[in-house]
């Protein structure tokens, strides 16, 4: 194939599945460690995507420090996607710095001394009504025309506390499930919100994978779902480095009703198994199962036990443990049920329902 043809091809490749709809982009960022790596590189790249029609592209950037939050400095933002009758897509970006204890997101301080708050209390104070009338609109849009889905998504690139404190992830589900007002009205504010789950992240590792599952959701227009899969789940270092928790809505159109569309919500975890790194079915809550014991996974040994089984079988290997701190020894150890593979050759790319129910964590050795 000429040099001329490839190109061309290329270029027809590049646009046969692409995100048409506009795209709201605001970044709520936090400088404490002197950079926004992440900030910077998906920013970037959504520049990049979008610079032969830059009209459909719109970025807001905000800095989340000490007398910042003022959400009327964004109502300009807002109005541009008023101005397209809301039909388009919405990003909301938060580049921070986590509490390990409670999973707040940092807004002010330093390295040394910073004050966090919940997610929701961020967005309120840096976003404001803006976002929940647009949101609303948005989603008006979605269940009752056939436009769209219009996909409205907070990313929350920070520590893994965030996604990985129950108190945290409750919050975070909230956002995408349908709530009850006390005026008995439903509403939800977006359709994704991606955090990361692990003990802790790497932005030169994980960044590049979150870009492109930016990419996927809001240029190449793949489900959200799918989108995670296609991104850290073929990255290998970055699945490795922290698992993903995603919460998020799907829109399936109902049989003899045109101008309707359902809305199912989901929330998993992607995580990498690897018996090595202690992350056994990508599990690094895993506890020692000794009653008097129960200490946490870095204190144990995985390895597999008899037959070992690859490909598509892979998950069918048993494990043997051991407690460096006791020394009980456990073996012919199976996958828990509710333990799920990826699709296709994602090999050790496991999903789980999250946050892990009472009977799912003794499973694994957590006891109340």
């Amino acid at each position: 194939m000429s040099s001329s043809k490839w190109h061309a091809n290329a270029i027809r490749q590049e646009f046969t599945f692409r995100n048409y709809f506009p795209l709201l982009s605001i970044f709520l960022s936090w400088d404490g460690y002197g950079r926004e790596f992440a900030t910077d590189i998906v920013r970037r790249t959504l520049q990049e995507h979008f610079h032969r029609v830059p009209s459909r592209l719109h970025v807001a950037s905000r800095k989340l420090k000490a007398g910042n939050n003022c959400p009327s400095a964004l109502t300009p933002d807002f109005e541009w996607l008023e101005s397209i009758n809301y039909q388009g897509n919405l990003l909301i970006f938060i580049d921070t710095h986590s509490d390990t204890t409670t999973g707040n997101l940092v807004v002010s301080g330093n390295v040394a001394h910073s004050n966090s708050v919940p997610v929701h209390e961020l967005l309120h104070n840096y976003v404001g009504d803006n976002l929940r009338i647009a949101s609303q609109r948005i989603a008006k849009i979605n269940t009752t025309s056939n436009d769209g889905p219009f996909i409205r998504g907070i990313v929350i690139s920070s520590c893994g506390s965030t996604g990985r404190v129950p108190e945290s992830v409750d919050r975070l589900k909230r956002l995408v499930e349908i709530i009850v007002t006390k005026y008995g009205h439903t509403r939800n504010i977006f359709d994704f919100v991606f955090s990361f789950a692990g003990v802790s992240t790497l932005d030169s590792l994980v960044v590049p994978a979150l870009s492109r599952f930016v990419e996927n959701v809001f240029v190449y227009d793949m489900g959200i779902w799918a989108a995670l899969q296609a991104s850290f789940g073929e990255d290998k270092r970055a699945l490795n480095t922290t698992s993903i928790m995603l919460s998020y809505a799907e829109y399936r159109k109902v049989n003899d009703k045109p101008y309707t569309r359902e809305r199912i919500v989901d929330t998993r975890v992607l995580a990498y198994s690897n018996f090595k790194d202690a992350r056994p079915w990508g599990l690094d809550i895993y506890q020692c199962s000794n009653p008097d014991c129960r200490t946490r996974a870095h204190n144990l040994v995985f390895h597999a036990d008899g037959r070992q089984f690859y490909g598509r079988k892979w998950l069918q290997t048993s494990m043997k443990t051991k407690c460096l701190l006791c020394g009980d020894l456990r073996r012919n150890i199976r996958a828990p049920s509710w333990i799920n593979e990826c699709d296709g050759d994602n090999l050790f790319r496991v999903w789980y329902h999250w946050p892990l129910s009472n009977s799912q964590q003794v499973d694994i050795g957590i006891t109340h």
